[in-house]
């Protein structure tokens, strides 16, 4: 209990306090940012570190809604490419991996609240019953989505980009089989969808996850953009290919989501 409540109060210090004078000073000095959010699991099933409960998100959703500048990621990178400069306030959504939650639960929710998103998912896991490494002793059985859901998201006007084909460790492993999983996993979607792949994000999402010579081979295979997982906040001079996102961990507090929206960080990087 005293754990929460210190949490609580370094939360509320950060958000009421810190957080004012320091977005104050960036849009009077003209350097705004955008915050980049990542979920992987919206569902009520398990507790895990990895998901978020439906109703928690759902609180989330329409508190972004009222307070803050939800974009694409399209009109993100248009700001940062051609006008080199973000509007204040700004935040993406994206989700990792291509849960089925992510269209039963996450989606309505999105779609109440007019929200835009971007849906990154794992090429060889979608339409089959394939488990994530970190879900083999899980007593919930989490489902993938399928093509045809996939397709339902586009229609309605959402993104959606690419993870991989086998969600491997770009860190760990050589330069052909990085090759084979960006090109891959690109032509897999355009193959299924039928529309042009520009995103990337990148499995695992650390700093370790990504070398240097990996995001050059993303430019070249076509892609616009590459996201990570490591925290941070994103301005106009940031790098297109590696574009900071903040993992929103699973909690009842609001005020901890306030928190990690403007850049509150457990560990310092």
């Amino acid at each position: 209990m005293l754990r929460k409540v210190i949490k609580e109060i370094l939360f509320f210090c950060f958000y009421y306090l810190y957080t004012p004078i320091r977005n104050t000073i960036k849009k009077l000095s003209k350097n705004n940012f955008a915050t980049i959010i990542m979920y992987h699991r919206i569902n009520d099933l398990d507790d895990n570190t990895m998901t978020v409960d439906t109703a928690m998100f759902s609180r989330q959703i329409e508190f972004l809604k009222n307070k803050y500048r939800v974009i694409s990621l399209n009109q993100l990178l248009k700001e940062i490419l051609e006008h080199e400069k973000i509007r204040s306030k700004s935040v993406v959504i994206t989700f990792d991996d291509g849960y089925k939650d992510n269209f039963t639960n996450a989606f309505p929710i999105l779609k109440r609240y007019n929200i835009p998103a971007i849906f990154f998912v794992t090429t060889s896991f979608i339409g089959t019953d394939r488990k994530f490494p970190w879900d083999e002793n899980s007593k919930v059985k989490f489902k993938n989505m399928t093509w045809e859901d996939l397709k339902n998201l586009l229609a309605q006007g959402y993104e959606i980009g690419s993870h991989t084909v086998n969600h491997i460790d770009f860190g760990k492993c050589a330069y052909d089989e990085a090759c084979f999983e960006i090109k891959q996993s690109r032509k897999d979607l355009e193959k299924h969808l039928e529309v042009k792949v520009k995103y990337f994000s990148v499995p695992f999402g650390k700093k370790q996850n990504l070398k240097n010579e990996f995001k050059y081979l993303m430019r070249d295979s076509g892609y616009k953009c590459c996201l990570t997982g490591y925290g941070g906040l994103n301005y106009a001079s940031t790098d297109v290919f590696e574009l900071k996102r903040i993992s929103i961990p699973r909690t009842t507090s609001l005020l901890c989501f306030k928190a990690y929206l403007e850049g509150f960080k457990r560990h310092p990087q």
